[in-house]
């Protein structure tokens, strides 16, 4: 194994609980004024699945640093009676969980990844 790959099996189920719960809530608020949250959720969780099995630890950097941020501000910019903060929450531990596991490499950040890096 490179030193830029690991085993997905380690961030597997933190990845399909966040796809499980972004699934519910896309069922949960599938109504046609939440147009801009079911958007924002669906851009969030299209990658997931392949992350399932990513070996290449950049991949799931990208996620951490740039989808799930962008999530995040997506989420703030919205102007909509969801409670956002909750969504946030129900998601927390599985991000959590995939920031410690990525802590050791951040390493092999570049200084612009690196800028984007949220703990």
């Amino acid at each position: 194994m490179d030193a830029d790959e690991i085993n997905p099996e380690i961030l597997r189920q933190a990845y399909l609980e966040i796809l499980r719960i972004g699934m519910e809530n896309l069922r949960r608020y599938s109504l046609p004024e939440n147009f801009l949250y079911l958007e924002s959720e669906i851009d969030h969780l299209h990658n997931i699945p392949s992350y399932i099995a990513e070996v290449n630890v950049h991949r799931h950097f990208y996620y951490f640093c740039a989808e799930k941020n962008l999530y995040l501000d997506r989420l703030a910019a919205l102007d909509t009676k969801i409670e956002t903060e909750r969504l946030i929450t129900w998601y927390k531990p599985h991000w959590q969980c995939i920031h410690d596991f990525l802590q050791p490499y951040k390493i092999l950040l570049d200084d612009h990844r690196l800028s984007q890096w949220r703990d």
